[in-house]
């Protein structure tokens, strides 16, 4: 699959998707999670771009994760966020801010993902939160 395919892109958000999600489950062990990766318990053939990908988002996590408290409204907590969209927040942001693809790309993705994850989850909270991040 080429680098920089469309198939490529989705398959490592994806990817970055569910191993964010798997940090949100340990309790944001990182180690645990970095080891993983090393390890490539995680995919079935082994990417090193892709592995490089997902520890810069694992180690971008506590900054992403605090500005996407500091763009919450006074009625959301960060607790209150389904782990999986959470996931898909710090993943996107991570994308926006690193300027990959186009912002309103990265955005319909992320909302594939929730509808596709979690169907009983509104888009719109995504979509209004990551309409937010300047790039």
């Amino acid at each position: 699959m080429q680098k920089n395919s469309i198939n490529y892109l989705k398959k490592r958000r994806r990817l970055t998707v569910q191993i964010i999600y798997k940090l949100l489950i340990f309790d944001e062990n990182k180690e645990f999670i970095k080891q993983e990766l090393l390890d490539g318990i995680q995919f079935e053939e082994k990417d090193e771009k892709i592995d490089i990908y997902i520890e810069d988002v694992v180690d971008q996590f506590e900054n992403i994760k605090e500005k996407i408290k500091e763009l919450l409204s006074t009625t959301w907590k960060w607790e209150r966020i389904p782990n999986m969209t959470k996931a898909i927040l710090v993943t996107s942001i991570y994308e926006i801010n690193k300027d990959f693809s186009e912002k309103a790309i990265i955005i319909d993705e992320a909302l594939q993902m929730v509808r596709e994850y979690i169907p009983s989850e509104n888009t719109a909270f995504v979509n209004g939160l990551l309409d937010k991040i300047d790039n």
